[in-house]
């Protein structure tokens, strides 16, 4: 009992940890921002706007308008390399940044990773096997699997899977997310 309250309040800090980063370096910025924009509001005949101050929304327009920039520097050719490479680095660095930075791009309503994924079984079709999600193929033939846990599928193990021991499965990894954080229920039986 207590070891799973340990483990599950770990794991929420774990969890809010990327988030509250986030939230830190957005704050900073807004805070700069509004420095750098409280005197040239006052350039203005109007001191607010439905009913907020105009140096807060030049401020807000600020931060949007450097994210947005980063956001084109980030697509260029150049930069696209290195930030792959903070990508890893930050991806083996903070466990779960990989999910939160998946959760947000899904809340966003962009391509989720788990689209370049495929569903798989993992194990002896003879014997026991588990569902999972082929990640990538190694040099050595093997296949790098993550098998995630349910209910909370942003969590479970990587396998390193001989191929032959591998059999993909037609279904959505989309659907199959969903399915395993209902432990399977409404899996179809044909799978």
């Amino acid at each position: 009992m207590l070891n799973g309250l340990r483990t599950t309040i770990i794991g929420g800090i774990i969890f809010l940890v990327p988030i509250i980063f986030v939230l830190l370096i957005l704050g900073k910025a807004y805070g700069i921002a509004l420095q750098v924009a409280a005197p040239i509001s006052k350039l203005f005949p109007i001191e607010s706007f439905g009913g907020i101050a105009l140096a807060n929304i030049l401020a807000a327009f600020a931060v949007i308008a450097v994210c947005y920039t980063a956001g084109l520097i980030a697509r260029s050719s150049l930069i696209s390399a290195k930030v792959a490479k903070m990508d890893q680095f930050l991806t083996r660095a903070i466990p779960t940044y990989h999910f939160t930075k998946k959760g947000f791009i899904d809340s966003v309503g962009n391509k989720s990773f788990e689209d370049d994924w495929k569903v798989v079984w993992i194990g002896d079709p003879a014997d026991k096997r588990a569902l999972g999600f082929e990640i990538s193929k190694l040099a050595n033939g093997d296949v790098l699997i993550f098998q995630p846990n349910t209910p909370n599928t942003s969590t479970g193990f990587v396998w390193s899977v001989p191929a032959h021991h591998v059999e993909l499965i037609d279904i959505a990894p989309r659907d199959l997310s969903k399915h395993l954080k209902s432990y399977g229920i409404g899996l179809p039986g044909d799978i």
